[in-house]
Parts: C-alpha cells; sequence; structure tokens
C-alpha cells in the first residue's frame, strides 16, 4: 500500500500535459510588446561577463548600455526614427536609421546569436520539464525549454559559428518572458558555456524624454 501511495506524485508529473514548445517560444518574443514600458537587468557570467540594462518604451523607444565586467562597452538609443550606438572605449559613435525588429538585429549583430530565436534551435525545442525559479526572493513558475543545434553562423564579421549547442530557457508561466538561459557551446576548439539571468523587472513606468536622447560625449 505505501507503494501505491508513492506512485502517485510520480503518476501525476509523468501525465502532466506540457505546452507546444516552438508556441512558447514564439509568445516568447513579443511577450514584452503587451506592455506600455518595461526595463529590467540581464547579468550573464560564465565564459564572459555582461551586464546589460535596459529601459524602453513600446513601441520603438529603448536605452540599453552595456558592461563588459566592470567596463563600459556600449550604449545604444533609439527614440523611434533613429538608432545612435556609442562606443565609449574608441569614443566613437554611429548613426543609423531605425527599422522593424532592431533590437534581435542589434542582438545578432553583436554576437547574440545565440539568444534570439535561430530556425534550428526552434525546430528542435522542447519543454523538458516545470520548475519554479527564485529570482531576488521571488518564485516563478516556468517552463523549462530546451533547443539544440549542429551549427549556428555567427555574424559574418566573425567568420565562425557556433557548434554543438545547446540552449536552456526558464519561460515564466504568466509573464511569458525569459527570466533565465543557460548556453553551451563549442567555437573552434573553446568551449563556451554561459548562463544569464533577468533583474529588477518592472512594467509601465513612466521615462522621462530625455533618456532616448543621444548626446555625443564632448571628447
Amino acid at each position: 500500500m505505501r507503494f501505491a501511495y508513492a506512485l502517485i506524485p510520480l503518476l501525476s508529473i509523468s501525465g502532466q500535459q506540457f505546452p507546444d514548445a516552438a508556441k512558447l517560444l514564439h509568445q516568447r518574443s513579443s511577450a514584452l510588446k503587451n506592455y506600455y514600458s518595461y526595463q529590467y537587468t540581464e547579468v550573464m557570467s560564465g565564459s564572459m561577463s555582461m551586464t546589460t540594462s535596459l529601459q524602453a518604451v513600446n513601441p520603438d523607444k529603448y536605452r540599453m548600455e552595456l558592461k563588459a565586467g566592470s567596463m563600459e562597452a556600449m550604449t545604444i538609443v533609439a527614440n523611434g526614427q533613429f538608432v545612435w550606438m556609442y562606443m565609449p572605449v574608441l569614443k566613437k559613435y554611429s548613426k543609423m536609421q531605425a527599422a522593424d525588429d532592431m533590437m534581435s538585429t542589434l542582438a545578432a549583430e553583436f554576437g547574440g546569436r545565440g539568444t534570439v530565436e535561430d530556425s534550428e534551435l526552434t525546430a528542435n525545442a522542447k519543454v523538458i520539464r516545470s520548475e519554479v525559479l527564485e529570482i531576488e526572493g521571488q518564485s516563478h513558475d516556468c517552463w523549462v525549454v530546451e533547443s539544440r543545434a549542429a551549427k549556428i553562423a555567427l555574424p559574418a564579421s566573425l567568420g565562425q559559428s557556433l557548434l554543438d549547442v545547446v540552449r536552456t530557457l526558464w519561460i515564466d508561466k504568466t509573464l511569458g518572458i525569459d527570466l533565465q538561459t543557460t548556453l553551451s557551446a563549442r567555437v573552434n576548439t573553446t568551449d563556451i558555456r554561459s548562463k544569464t539571468t533577468k533583474t529588477s523587472i518592472k512594467f509601465n513606468e513612466h521615462f522621462p524624454d530625455s533618456l532616448f536622447v543621444f548626446t555625443p560625449s564632448p571628447d
């Protein structure tokens, strides 16, 4: 009898219905567009350390500040018409016309190919479990989605590809956004591993227009 009772939780887990992984990834890519505005800090650790702070007003205003370790690496500002990219180390900035889905374009251009949607990663995605993720003392009930790909091309300027890619996302069941991502891959003979976590998430904040104005540094 005890053995029978012990089986009940296992049967419950094995009988749990998982949602379609491709649908979850599609919803994740547009979930933030459901809000007037949003902000978060994304911390990546592993083979390289990077912190990204993002503040955005839908549909096309945002300010993104990236740090590599403790060094300011880049600031990207968009006002809906133009996008400015400023690199403090080089003391250079560029200006370009805004385009649809500019955020994904920039992510792919600067090496974030493994974190934006790739057709093979979507095609091979599967929900492997349900898990509660603890972030800043808050519990988030998440679907865990795993994707694998033998090869993903990096930006043409790098002339390399990610090999043996395994990406795992923790997607909040209520918010629809990924709160944590792990990535493992190879570039030539170098192993790459990273873990990215979103913190300080807020929605529908009112940001001053000045936040989305880029003023070049005097030097």
